[in-house]
């Protein structure tokens, strides 16, 4: 039975004064180790800064005031697929003009009871446009992040248009990463901005499972607290074991819904 999916966002300025934007995607029926780049700074217990957000029953009608931009934008997938996304802005790192890299803290969350792969969107859509969409051209090149070995946490950058940051989740496992870089290309950058979700019971490159690509396990563990990738540099990258030099290939989401969270980026002020 195919059953409709709301994403229901809450902030609250006065419980939450670092801005925070929590977003429900709901769908149908850490201290951490350091990596050889370094010692980590250790982070606050996870449970203290995810506190659990409101939640719309699975299978209950629509509300008359739920946003379109808030509901499916796709097919409802089989299976249990809610995820939870919190975004913190953190800052942002100025490129070449109109290029900014904004750095945000994001919790990921799987409350599904199965395994699940989590994907944001790597830009943020263009000024006056909702594009680039997730999966939208083909991935030319994979990033594989081990950004922690115990507990492990393995992070996915697909480098194309359309591109996301994709992360293995187990069933009700959370995962912050700090300052994740999103990037936009606005003029002047706006108060909130959309960010496009995925959740996927399976990412497929062609016709390879996204899993093959990563040496070890491709599920992270749930608790960790790591520091986002940087780039192409990060001393935590490794090798892929799909894509060849000049290898180009259609992404799919297998048993996926896709929304969008509306992400504060800051005063002028903290710009």
């Amino acid at each position: 039975m195919a059953v409709w999916v709301a994403l229901v966002g809450r902030y609250n300025s006065v419980q939450r004064a670092a801005a925070a934007l929590i977003a429900l995607l709901l769908l149908p029926s850490c201290g951490t180790d350091p990596m050889a780049a370094g010692p980590q700074t250790p982070q606050a217990p996870l449970a203290s800064q995810a506190p659990p957000g409101p939640m719309l029953e699975l299978g209950a009608p629509q509300s008359p005031n739920t946003p379109a931009a808030a509901q499916s934008q796709s097919a409802a997938p089989q299976g249990d697929a809610r995820v939870r996304v919190e975004a913190v802005p953190r800052g942002i790192a100025w490129g070449k003009p109109p290029l900014k890299t904004h750095l945000l803290d994001v919790t990921v969350q799987n409350l599904a009871p199965e395994p699940r792969w989590i994907a944001l969107a790597e830009t943020f859509p263009y000024e006056g446009s909702e594009e680039p969409r997730i999966g939208q051209g083909k991935v030319a090149e994979l990033q594989v992040f081990e950004l922690s070995r115990a507990p492990r946490v393995v992070v996915v950058l697909t480098v194309a248009t359309g591109g996301v940051w994709a992360l293995r989740l187990p069933a009700e496992g959370t995962v912050m990463l700090r300052k994740l870089r999103i990037d936009s290309w606005w003029q002047d950058v706006p108060a909130t901005a959309e960010l496009e979700v995925v959740s996927a019971r399976e990412i497929l490159l062609g016709s390879r499972p996204m899993a093959t690509c990563i040496a070890g396990p491709a599920t992270s563990e749930a608790g960790a607290d790591v520091e986002a990738p940087e780039d192409a540099a990060d001393p935590r990258i490794v090798r892929d074991l799909c894509l060849a030099d000049d290898e180009s290939v259609a992404i799919e989401f297998v048993d996926a819904q896709r929304a969008r969270i509306r992400v504060h980026l800051g005063s002028r002020s903290e710009r």
